[in-house]
């Protein structure tokens, strides 16, 4: 009997033990995933917000449910794991053409949005650091530490400027007009003021989260959601009400009309044949004579990069291919393109080409002007070069690395901005993703402006036919198109299979030419009065400032841990 009592009362005991147990974890495991969707949620919202898919008011609410998640004092299981998982993915998705020109870029693709998804992390936990332990308000903390990332993630390195948050609002000219103060960063900023006010105001009491916010801070962050909107866009719209006031009272002070070429050839590594170059060297000389026949007084004809296949050479191959010789074919090619006996007078032309120099073995990726009596009166050398596509770092220097990636990247770095004159306008020329750096435009300008050559007009040649008509063309596009209103500029671009453009300094579309389709462009670019930015002066300090803060916050956060798991 003894024995039976003692088993009953531990039969008892276990039982009340299984049933704590229980009710212990059932809370914790209805709050197992919250993370998980919630940003699976934001990050869904923002690709669809992005170029390519172009909704682009969702980018204003699309982090709302992160900011639930910073706002939560008490913070879901395993967040932080939870959230680089829809990072990860979204970065996948965005960049999915980097895998497309040759097969081992698939694993440059998988690293890439491998790195680039350590921001999502990093911006809830530096956020919440803030937040929870630093007592900084959820609207401040949210817009200055996703905006010091951003800031972080352009410059780190030679920096990734694709994809960022204000590049969503490119065809809403009326909400980049702020870009002229503190650049895209601006956009950013007030993008996730207003997200993080919106989610200030909405959060809730639940048992998954417990972010609960009284009645009066939920009406005061409401209001600062309306003053944030109306902000952006009422100053967007004066500026641009300005704008059409004066272009109905005066005439622009300078024009410039341009033909600007697109060709349509999908870029793949593998050596082309003599008549391929051949071919797709006539094809441009036919759009160009086209482009002269609808319009008989041009003043540029623009190229776009690497499609002029008769480069410039600084020094002898050797006593057969002189740089004699050399000249001597660009001057027939330049013939041939521009035809000065068929259509009388010619037009200065400018070409994405290469520059060599066999005696110090080195090359450029080239912008060459042309003039009227077919020589190269101006080489502009691209600056900044783009990593893994134009120069591999460190694996240059190895022997036996060298030899393998010499195939696939010669190129040096350039080291001055050049500018092209033509009658009584200034114009700068930029290739490829430099105009996917805005402190590099920004340094362009301001370096040539400051040695007394004012510049009117931007032109960007670029060669996108290695992504095959993808969403890389919008990206690309998003960040022409934001350039152009930071430096209150209008910008123009060549690019093989598109998106060649006209974009005036407001950032509107003036003309814009197909995806993967030959096409001529006959831009008459009205040049505005010029002016200097908030941007070009001390507004880039701004973004520079909130970089610095986000990583020192960041390494406060060490010291001053949030309770995360």
């Amino acid at each position: 009997m003894a024995k039976q009592r003692k088993r009953r009362k531990l039969r008892k005991r276990k039982n009340k033990q299984r049933k704590a147990k229980a009710q212990v974890s059932a809370p914790e495991s209805k709050r197992q995933f919250v993370a998980l969707w919630m940003s699976l949620a934001s990050y869904f919202l923002l690709w669809l917000a992005m170029p390519g898919r172009n909704l682009s008011w969702l980018a204003w609410v699309a982090m709302v449910p992160l900011v639930w998640l910073i706002h939560s004092p008490a913070p879901p299981h395993k967040l932080l794991r939870q959230v680089w998982i829809p990072t990860l993915l979204y970065w996948l998705a965005m960049l999915h053409f980097v895998r497309l020109p040759i097969w081992v870029l698939w694993f440059g693709w998988f690293a890439l949005a491998a790195y680039l998804s350590v921001y999502g992390p990093l911006f809830v936990s530096i956020s919440r650091t803030l937040v929870h332990r630093f007592r900084v308000p959820t609207v401040i903390a949210v817009p200055v530490v996703f905006t010091g990332l951003e800031w972080i993630r352009v410059n780190f390195l030679t920096g990734f400027g694709l994809g960022c948050l204000s590049h969503s609002q490119y065809q809403t000219p009326v909400a980049m007009q702020i870009a002229t103060f503190f650049g895209a960063y601006g956009i950013t900023f007030a993008i996730m003021f207003f997200a993080a006010s919106v989610g200030v105001a909405t959060s809730f009491s639940w048992r998954r989260l417990k972010a609960s916010t009284t009645i009066p801070s939920r009406a005061i962050h409401a209001m600062l959601a309306v003053v944030a909107l109306v902000s952006v866009f009422g100053y967007g719209s004066s500026r641009l009400a300005d704008d059409a006031h004066l272009r109905k009272t005066a005439e622009a002070h300078k024009h410039l009309k341009v033909a600007v070429i697109q060709s349509s050839v999908d870029t793949i590594l593998k050596p082309k044949t003599a008549e391929q170059v051949q071919s797709e060297f006539l094809s441009l000389c036919d759009l160009t004579h086209s482009a002269r026949l609808i319009s008989k007084e041009l003043d540029l004809i623009v190229w776009p990069e690497s499609s002029f296949p008769y480069g410039q050479f600084l020094s002898d191959v050797d006593a057969e291919y002189t740089k004699t010789v050399f000249a001597e074919q660009q001057f027939l090619a330049w013939e041939a393109a521009v035809s000065p006996t068929q259509f009388g007078a010619p037009v200065p032309l400018l070409v994405g080409s290469y520059t060599r120099d066999p005696k110090n073995e080195t090359g450029y990726n080239s912008a060459l002007l042309f003039d009227d009596r077919g020589e190269v009166s101006v080489a502009y050398y691209k600056n900044h070069l783009v990593m893994f596509g134009e120069y591999f770092p460190v694996l240059q220097s190895i022997p036996l690395v060298k030899e393998f990636v010499k195939g696939f990247s010669t190129w040096s770095a350039g080291s001055e901005s050049k500018r092209l004159k033509l009658k009584d306008v200034s114009v700068a020329p930029n290739i490829c993703f430099e105009t996917t750096v805005p402190h590099f435009i920004r340094q362009q300008i301001n370096s040539l402006e400051d040695s007394g050559q004012e510049i009117d007009v931007l032109v960007n040649v670029t060669n996108d036919g290695w992504f095959f008509g993808t969403s890389c063309l919008d990206l690309h596009f998003a960040c022409n198109t934001l350039r152009a209103v930071e430096m209150r500029k209008p910008l123009l671009v060549s690019a093989n299979t598109g998106l060649s453009a006209h974009i005036d300094e407001f950032g509107r579309h003036v003309k814009v030419g197909p995806r993967r389709k030959e096409a001529e462009l006959i831009c008459d670019v009205r040049v505005p009065i010029p002016t200097k930015t908030t941007y070009r002066g001390w507004g880039g300090w701004v973004p520079f400032a909130l970089g610095w803060l986000t990583v020192l916050v960041g390494l406060a956060g060490r010291f001053v841990p949030v309770d995360d798991d």
